[in-house]
């Protein structure tokens, strides 16, 4: 009879779970439930089951645990809030039914503990005495800490969803912001094999999107006899192009890509007379 009293004493000690409360009344719970051993059900990953030679009592009482661990929660729950776990009859089932519904890791659920931290004030009363304040403090610290965890566990489910949507995501994660690091090292063995080295012939008939310098052309001077005397034009060597002023040898370098320079002297050794 005394511990039936003490334990009734102990139940009364916690308010009943209320939508405004669940911050306090979890560690609340939690406390109660150890006071049994229940709560080794609640963070145990996988059910517990009676040893293999176990007797009939020891079942019983573990069984026994098991429905003192649905009771009590059930018990300190407000009726609004009982229909959420009515469809179970298990103390594990029913807190996480619980934890999802306060803790949802949801973008609006992140914006409202944000609303509810920063909304909190602190209104002095006659009444107010140092263990409320304290009281008072530890609520607002564990807000701050289911603030932040619900936090990390958005900014994780987000970064998950992201990485298995754009093929970049996982390079960005690992220091490669833009995510084209692979996409450029194709790019850059593609251009090295097709690059021409400087000891070939430039191809000044291919369509090239980068300009050949005019230096590397091997450009002829040549002198042409007329009766009237002599007719100089210029050309390439191996074409048959014959250009005749400095303005047609411009349009010629644009039409092939050349990178034309007026102060090249066109006159130098390597021309043929």
């Amino acid at each position: 009879m005394l511990n039936r009293v003490t334990d009734m004493e102990f139940n009364n000690q916690i308010s009943v779970l209320t939508q405004n409360n669940w911050n306090t009344w979890k560690h609340d719970m939690q406390v109660i439930l150890m006071h049994y051993g229940c709560w080794q059900f609640i963070i145990q990953t996988k059910p517990e089951e009676p040893d293999e030679g176990a007797t009939y009592k020891e079942k019983l009482d573990l069984q026994l645990r098991k429905d003192r661990c649905y009771t009590l929660i059930y018990a300190d729950i407000s009726s609004d809030l009982k229909n959420l776990i009515t469809e179970t009859t298990g103390g594990v089932v029913a807190w996480k039914i619980l934890k999802d519904h306060f803790e949802p890791v949801t973008r609006a659920r992140v914006i409202q503990l944000l609303d509810e931290f920063f909304g909190t004030r602190y209104q002095p009363g006659a009444s107010k005495i140092e263990s409320e304040l304290i009281l008072e403090a530890n609520r607002l610290q564990l807000m701050k800490q289911d603030l932040e965890k619900a936090e990390n566990a958005y900014l994780s489910s987000f970064t998950s969803k992201k990485s298995k949507i754009f093929p970049g995501a996982t390079a960005a994660a690992h220091g490669d912001p833009s995510g084209k690091k692979d996409y450029q090292k194709k790019d850059v063995s593609k251009t090295s094999t097709e690059t021409p080295s400087t000891s070939e012939k430039p191809d000044v008939s291919s369509d090239n999107h980068s300009l050949i310098p005019c230096t590397e052309v091997k450009w002829i001077r040549n002198r042409g006899r007329k009766v009237t005397g002599s007719n100089v034009y210029y050309s390439i060597e191996g074409e048959a192009t014959r250009l005749k002023s400095f303005n047609e040898i411009e349009r010629y370098c644009k039409r092939h890509k050349i990178e034309y320079d007026p102060s090249f002297n066109f006159r130098k050794d390597n021309t043929e007379s």
